[in-house]
């Protein structure tokens, strides 16, 4: 872990701004849960193996998620990621953003990590949910980049790694969604307000001269 892109170099870790009101998990029903994933964008990273990725990849794009799956071998999982391209577009029309798209991965290789979240970060991509899902397993002990076995680096070392360098990438996520959520909110209340007529804030305004309440013009 010694080589830092510059990209990652001198960062520093923001907490995400909090939201105006709390919202407990436990009160939460199913359907809550899946609307929150609406329109929010997830990164599933996996291994050789992605079937349990492209399981999960599937649930996110059927609840009106946009998701990225990383993996090893992406070209064997392209017939199915268009798959759900075509399922979302027919569930929510042709301009839908909502989908699979593919990333190639090799959670084994520490270079290959770096390079993937340096570039992840690059794009200015959003990332509201990161999902862990490598399971790959082997019988013989490999050696590789990151200095251990490549079991435990995919499943373990290169998962850890990745989450790392993109945790600030989630907080801008949130950052951005929660000022978007203040603008708004405040755009609802100016809209709910009656705006006055002409007539209405000459009235007024005369009023609250009378009553002292704006400051007389000099003679």
């Amino acid at each position: 872990l010694a080589f830092i892109p510059p990209i990652f170099r001198g960062a520093t870790r923001t907490p995400p701004i909090e939201p105006t009101s709390s919202i407990s998990s436990a009160a939460l029903t199913e359907e809550e849960i899946t609307s929150f994933l609406v329109g929010r964008h997830a990164l599933v990273i996996a291994g050789q193996d992605a079937t349990i990725g492209l399981a999960v990849a599937e649930f996110l794009s059927d609840v009106g998620a946009s998701v990225t799956l990383a993996c090893k071998s992406p070209e064997k999982y392209q017939k199915a990621c268009n798959r759900l391209n075509a399922a979302a577009r027919l569930k929510r029309g042709p301009d839908s953003s909502t989908g699979c798209e593919l990333g190639n991965l090799d959670l084994s290789k520490e270079e290959e990590v770096w390079s993937f979240a340096e570039s992840y970060v690059e794009r200015q991509q959003p990332l509201h949910l990161l999902v862990n899902c490598a399971d790959d397993y082997s019988f013989r002990f490999r050696a590789n980049s990151f200095g251990g076995e490549q079991t435990f680096s995919t499943n373990h070392l290169g998962p850890f790694l990745l989450s790392q360098l993109l945790l600030d990438q989630m907080y801008a996520t949130m950052n951005r969604d929660a000022l978007l959520l203040a603008k708004e909110q405040r755009s609802r209340e100016r809209a709910s307000q009656k705006v006055p007529t002409g007539d209405e804030a000459r009235a007024r305004r005369a009023l609250q001269e009378q009553a002292g309440m704006l400051p007389r013009p000099f003679p």
